[in-house]
């Protein structure tokens, strides 16, 4: 009932005349076997890959989608890198910054009075905003993308839950 060998067969053949950076949908209705299909396919690349999957119903809102997908990306694929992600979607990726800058501000208003302002000023240009925008979290996916020398497959489940937003995502 779940053979899905000719479709993945096929899946293959369409993954592998594919152009670098293709965009590949999987439509069918719910329970029809998709995800099964793709996990089948998965286990069965003959190359040296990261798979990425997303669920894009998790996230409502267009800009929520993006944020999502770059976080699950970064948890899936650089591990590593996520508190740094995270910290630049958030708008904190110079929080240390700001806190040594007022630790120096404190120690040099007890030698200097009145230094503490100018020291409050740094702090200015210490400070980060949040990624509000879309081109803004695109270009934090980008750096994601630097240095990965496998195929990247990534699966985003789910996107017509998402209503307009996943459809825009696409």
């Amino acid at each position: 009932l779940l053979d899905f060998s000719e479709y993945i067969k096929d899946l293959h053949a369409i993954v592998d005349n594919s152009v670098r950076m293709s965009l590949i949908g999987i439509v069918g209705p719910y329970g029809s076997g998709k995800s099964v299909m793709l996990e089948s396919f998965r286990k069965k690349l003959r190359r040296k890959h990261k798979w990425v999957h997303i669920d894009a119903w998790k996230y409502p809102d267009r800009s929520d989608l993006w944020e999502g997908f770059v976080l699950d990306f970064a948890r899936q694929v650089k591990p590593k890198q996520f508190k740094k992600v995270l910290s630049r979607l958030d708008g904190t990726s110079k929080d240390g910054l700001r806190t040594f800058i007022q630790s120096i501000g404190i120690a040099t208003s007890l030698v200097l009075p009145g230094s503490d302002k100018a020291i409050d000023k740094l702090t200015y240009f210490a400070q980060s905003s949040p990624a509000k925008r879309i081109f803004q979290i695109q270009d934090i996916f980008k750096s994601l993308l630097s240095g990965i020398k496998e195929t990247v497959f990534i699966v985003v489940e789910d996107v017509d839950r998402s209503g307009d937003a996943g459809i825009y995502f696409i």
